[in-house]
């Protein structure tokens, strides 16, 4: 086909040498055009182009959008003065990419003034060959399991409008929506499609606008300024489990609003649920090497689940997990369920549409009976399924308080007895009863229930995706209007085997063993030698290969760190980092000595922003490696699934001065979360008893300085009796962190309190200094110094009331020293004053 539009007609052949005026045809994308080369030297790709000989039919092809160059040559030829751009919305946006593509700056501007929408993405054409390999665009749009995520959506963050867009190349179509009767919109009006910025992976975020006639980027929308009149947007990208961007999750308002920091997590978490659903058969049928065996020591980041093998791994597991949203409340046990996902409405029988609007009710209906509803009166709540195992009601609301009240929300686990469907009945099961009461139709079968507070990315593949606003730590806990107590996404598996026995602990003057790891002491480092000492054993095959876990849910990655008596590993938690702890005793005389459910015990006990938490642990006689041959006496492990902490310890942290007053101002927050941790633990009686630089973990949290300080390791930890204030014991920690008082003569030696300060003194030392105390002495040289007297000393240039709180933590004489509480004072005081004066 050849287009005039006012050109020269076509001429010239094939071989001819170019030539510098003349006619020229330009085949561009199967439409012929037949223009001048003195048009043509308006644009420099062009005048390029047909500096080269045409090819064999005389034309010079051009391997694009053929319907819009005619706007091209009109521009070159007519000049900006008298060209007149297409008034079709599509054409203009259109002709916006091909210009910028030919560089024309001046063409681009000319269609830019009107309304264009958002940028196309370099990676367009990719994108949108992996969106018609999904072949989810225009399929059925009232799918319940896409329609229960935007009706939540549209609940918790209190719009009239949630949709589930999905961008095409020139439309975006909605696969679910709420409140809204439009099923799509041509694509430059789409918001959805500005979350494709910026494009990188690993900063994927996402977009809010909170008053759309006052933002200079969507003001002139057609959206905006006509229906449905949007005002307020909030959208989270679906990212694909290879990084595209296939449209956005969106909340959408009329009136101009903003959402707070837990409103933003739902929207985030949620966005990751249905992009795992759209993708569900590509990541079903995929078939990826087992992470397990993975010869690459490199401990996982966040930006590792942002795209590949990582993301595609955790989000094929996720589509084989039950999730429901639940309302917990610490007054009673009647935790509604809000909304549920596929596999949990398969496990249990039952379909839950979620409410309209809080405060409201969610519906239950039985799923395999064509949805007929159960009685309104029956709302269906958590532990009308789950029966509880391992602890009472009572004791589990003593425990959320607990969790509650702490500064900043953490996860807990739950094992129970849950009404399960059998597959081959087409009946429901009953709904409404206690305790998980069951029909004729169902069996009882163990579960594990991870319950993670809404406001916590729901996995590691939701974390590398941004929320706005950004949580940050301290702060006040955001609430979702209209509801009571708390949301969490509880994540549930059925169990494979039975659980395992609960863990007993006399609680006494016994320790666990030390792991030496990157996550909890120095050790054997990973990688480099590590595996030329193994040998050719069937004990050094299991040695790399992680060991299968007692948890269901429960898998092993990487090995991070190991020592005489265990081995750490990074894991995953039903897609969250955790790190597992996995402690050895093979003697019973070990056992009695170094008890390693005693640390287990005692850490899962405790709740604090400034303690690694332990979610669960267990115990088990270790499996045999070989199958050979029996060990005289059987190998006891106790797995402590604990917070990863992405940053190490404080003693690797620690490796630079911090004199000057701006690091002054860092080394004192670190104080103060350490004296925090420390007063929270001798309020309940127990001392740490080991507290050294590489017993103090740092994990990645927005706050001032960007990371928090988490106190480990409770091998050594005592917990005093009543109102004793000491404890005779012959188990010490580090001689480099002790005080003058533990090096007496004698078997046994009394411990207070007063040696956890002295223990902090020594870790202010080692943040002020950069290097380890008593640096290059051997550990009787050590002991030596300290009982001649020798005491550490902070730099000169250190101010005065700095050095003064030093001293007192690392005063001779006990009962000179300050306390855990006071020190919190101090140091906030201190703080602040500097603060002021920056």
């Amino acid at each position: 086909m050849t287009t005039g539009c006012g050109c020269l007609p076509c001429g010239g052949g094939a071989g001819r040498a170019p030539q510098r005026s003349g006619p020229v045809t330009l085949n561009v994308g199967g439409i012929r055009y037949t223009t001048s080369r003195e048009t043509l030297a308006g644009c420099q790709k062009l005048s390029d182009l047909v500096a080269s000989p045409p090819g064999p039919d005389g034309t010079y092809f051009l391997d694009r959008d053929g319907r819009h160059f005619s706007e091209v040559l009109n521009f070159l030829r007519d000049g900006p003065e008298l060209f007149s751009p297409p008034s079709e919305v599509d054409a203009r946006r259109l002709l916006q990419r091909e210009a910028l593509f030919f560089g024309l700056q001046e063409l681009a501007k000319s269609v830019q003034e009107l309304y264009t929408g958002a940028p196309i993405p370099t990676n367009e054409e990719q994108r949108l060959e992996k969106l018609e390999g999904l072949n989810v665009m225009h399929t059925d749009d009232h799918e319940q399991h896409y329609d229960a995520i935007t009706r939540i959506i549209s609940a918790t963050l209190d719009v009239p409008i949630a949709l589930l867009s999905l961008v095409g190349d020139d439309h975006q179509w909605f696969k679910s929506r709420c409140g809204l009767d439009a099923t799509q919109t041509p694509r430059n009006t789409s918001f959805c499609a500005m979350t494709f910025q910026p494009e990188v992976p690993t900063a994927a975020m996402m977009l809010v606008i909170e008053n759309a006639k006052c933002d200079g980027r969507v003001c002139d929308n057609p959206l905006v300024t006509g229906e449905p009149f949007i005002s307020f947007y909030a959208g989270c990208p679906l990212v694909t489990s290879d990084g595209f961007r296939l449209g956005a999750l969106c909340a959408i308002d009329r009136v101009p609003r903003s959402i707070n920091p837990l409103q933003a997590q739902i929207l985030v978490n949620f966005a990751q649920v249905a992009v795992q659903e759209i993708e569900r058969s590509q990541l079903l049928c995929g078939d990826l090497e087992g992470l397990d065996e993975a010869e690459d020591d490199r401990i996982p980041s966040n930006s590792d689940f942002a795209a590949g093998p990582l993301r595609n791994e955790r989000m094929r597991e996720a589509l084989r997990e039950g999730l429901c949203l639940v309302q917990v409340r610490d007054d009673s046990m009647d935790w509604p369920i809000l909304y549920a996902n596929e596999v949990w409405t398969s496990l249990s029988g039952v379909r839950i549409t979620p409410p309209e609007r809080f405060p409201g009710k969610a519906h239950a209906e039985d799923a395999s009976q064509n949805g007929r509803r159960a009685p309104k009166a029956k709302e269906l709540t958590f532990f009308s399924w789950l029966q509880l195992l391992g602890k009472t009601t009572s004791q589990l609301r003593e425990e959320i308080r607990l969790n509650w009240a702490q500064q900043e929300p953490s996860a807990f686990a739950l094992k129970g007895l849950a009404a399960v469907s059998l597959a081959d009945t087409s009946a429901a099961p009953r709904m409404g009863g206690k305790n998980g009461s069951m029909s004729g139709n169902q069996e009882r079968v163990t579960v594990t229930c991870r319950f993670m507070p809404a406001e916590l990315p729901l996995d590691a593949a939701a974390a590398a995706i941004r929320p706005v606003p950004q949580r940050e730590a301290g702060g006040p806990a955001a609430a979702v209007p209209g509801v009571t107590g708390r949301l969490y996404f509880v994540t549930t598996m059925r169990c494979k085997e039975p659980p395992a026995p609960a863990l007993t602990s006399r609680m006494s003057d016994a320790s666990a063993s030390e792991v030496k790891t990157p996550q909890s002491t120095e050790g054997t480092p990973v990688g480099g030698d590590r595996r030329k000492s193994r040998g050719n054993t069937v004990d050094a095959v299991a040695a790399i290969k992680p060991p299968r876990s007692p948890f269901d849910d429960v898998r092993l990655l990487r090995l991070v760190g190991q020592g005489s008596f265990g081995k750490v590993y990074y894991g995953l938690w039903m897609g969250s980092p955790v790190a597992v702890k996995i402690i050895e005793t093979r003697t019973t005389e070990q056992q009695r000595k170094f008890e390693p459910a005693f640390e287990a015990v005692l850490s899962a006990s405790m709740a604090h922003p400034n303690l690694v938490q332990t979610f669960m642990s267990s115990t088990r006689n270790k499996p045999s490696t070989s199958g050979l041959t029996e060990e005289a006496e059987p190998v006891l492990e106790t797995w402590m699934v604990q917070e990863w902490c992405d940053r190490g310890t404080l003693g690797t942290h620690c490796s630079k001065p911090r004199s000057d007053p701006e690091s002054l101002i860092e080394v004192m927050d670190i104080c103060i979360d350490i004296a925090g941790a420390g007063a929270y633990l001798h309020s309940r009686g127990i001392i740490h008893g080991d507290l050294t630089a590489n017993n103090v973990l740092i994990k990645t949290q927005v706050s001032r300085k960007g990371y928090v300080c988490k106190i480990c390791d409770f091998g050594l930890a005592r917990v005093l009796e009543g109102d004793t204030t000491d404890i005779m014991t012959t188990q010490l920690g580090t001689v480099t962190h002790m005080p003058p008082e533990l090096f007496g003569v004698g078997q046994e030696v009394r411990l207070t309190t007063m040696a956890d300060i002295y223990a902090a003194g020594v870790l202010m030392w080692q943040a002020v200094k950069g290097e380890p105390p008593f640096f290059g002495l051997s550990p009787p040289q050590v002991v030596v110094q300290i009982v001649k007297g020798k005491r550490l000393k902070l730099p000169e240039e250190v101010p005065q009331e700095i050095n003064e709180v030093f001293m007192n933590c690392t005063a001779p004489e006990p009962e000179d020293r300050p306390t855990f509480d006071g020190l919190v004072k101090t140091f906030s005081g201190m703080m602040s004053r500097s603060l002021g004066n920056t």
